[in-house]
């Protein structure tokens, strides 16, 4: 499966990664391209967060001026604004 850089990636592919990095580290019999094999994820990647790299929404996450809520909140607030008719 080819990805773009810009896509992120879908929760089902974290949740593959975790459940491999869970159980390469449980089981030190257990290799990491078997593991990506066995879980569907990329072998890099699997090798990457066992070396303690951060998922990419977090490590972007970091870099955001606004925290998620107060961005949620700012959005309601601005269409609040426009439905009554205030410009933002």
């Amino acid at each position: 499966m080819i990805r773009s850089a810009i896509q992120p990636q879908l929760p089902q592919t974290e949740g593959r990664l975790l459940l491999a990095t869970a159980a390469v580290q449980n089981d030190k019999n257990l290799r990491i391209y078997r593991a990506a094999r066995l879980y569907s994820t990329p072998q890099s990647t699997l090798r990457d967060r066992l070396a303690g790299a951060l998922p990419q929404a977090t490590s972007n996450a970091k870099k955001r001026k606004l925290l998620p809520t107060k961005e949620q909140s700012l959005v309601q607030w601005i269409l609040d604004l426009d439905r009554r008719g205030f410009p933002p």
